[in-house]
C-alpha cells in the first residue's frame, strides 16, 4: 500500500481526520498500526478482557452484545466505528461488551503504547480522540 492509499484509508476515520501529511509521515513511521480481518462469526472481544489498544472497525459489521444482571441485548455496529476508546485509560481498562463479525470484518490496531509515545503528541489526533470520548 503506497503513503496515498494510507492516507486516505487513514483521514477517513475519524481519529484521523483533518491530520496533514507530515504527522501522517511521522505516524507511519513511528506508530505500528495493525490491520487484522476478521471471518463471519469469528468473536474479536469478549467481555472483560484488558484494553491494550484502540479498535477502529474499518470494514464490515460486528455484533455488540451488551449483558446485565437480568438482561442481554445484541446490536449491531457498522464500519469506521471507534471501539470502547474511553476503556484505554482510567481505572478499569476492560472491555464492557463482546464483539463479534457479523460479515467480513477488518479492523485496526493501534497499541496503548503507541497512542501514549507518538500519537498524543500529534495535537489534531489528540484533539479528536478527547472529543470522541467525550
Amino acid at each position: 500500500m503506497n503513503i496515498a492509499q494510507l492516507y486516505d484509508k487513514l483521514t477517513s476515520i475519524p481519529l484521523f481526520r483533518g491530520i496533514s501529511g507530515e504527522d501522517l509521515a511521522t505516524i507511519t513511521e513511528r506508530v505500528h498500526l495493525r490491520w487484522i480481518n476478521l471471518e463471519p462469526e469469528q468473536f474479536f472481544i469478549r467481555e472483560g478482557e484488558q484494553c491494550n489498544h484502540i479498535a477502529v472497525l474499518y470494514e464490515g459489521q460486528m455484533w455488540i452484545t451488551s449483558r446485565g444482571k437480568d438482561y442481554e441485548v445484541t446490536e449491531t455496529i457498522d464500519a469506521q466505528h471507534i471501539i470502547e476508546p474511553e476503556q484505554l485509560h482510567g481505572l478499569e481498562c476492560r472491555y464492557r461488551r463482546t464483539y463479534k463479525a457479523k460479515t467480513t470484518c477488518k479492523v485496526l490496531l493501534i497499541s496503548k503504547k503507541d497512542i501514549r509515545q507518538t500519537l498524543m503528541h500529534v495535537p489534531v489526533w489528540r484533539i479528536n480522540f478527547l472529543n470522541h470520548i467525550s
